[in-house]
């Protein structure tokens, strides 16, 4: 089957359709119909992502084009505010050396 790159998780994988043996051995048992209407249906089947279970492909290209679009125009914040790297809470001071909450050197 033929490798296809999936946007939903950004991963390339390999397509696959998904067959319940036993789901399909239970409708022949009943009756030839169900079993024949089950084969059908999944031979129609779009082949999806194994992971996230998408039908959306792409090419990495896209994301990275899209990827760069947002970098080059960045939003820019007229008050910076910064927070400590170790415990995520908000410095009060942008000149402290420690945290006051963690005591994390910053």
């Amino acid at each position: 089957m033929k490798v296809k790159y999936c946007l939903n998780c950004k991963t390339t994988v390999e397509p696959q359709k998904s067959f319940n043996a036993i789901l399909c051995f239970l409708l022949f048992a009943v009756w030839i119909i169900p079993g024949i209407i089950y084969l059908i249906s999944y031979s129609i089947k779009e082949p999806q992502c194994p992971f996230c279970k998408g039908r959306v492909w792409g090419s990495p290209e896209q994301v990275t084009s899209q990827a760069t679009l947002q970098t080059q125009a960045p939003r820019l914040n007229s008050k910076a505010i910064s927070y400590c790297p170790s415990c995520g809470e908000k410095l009060s001071d942008s000149n402290q050396d420690f945290c006051r909450y963690c005591g994390t050197k910053l």
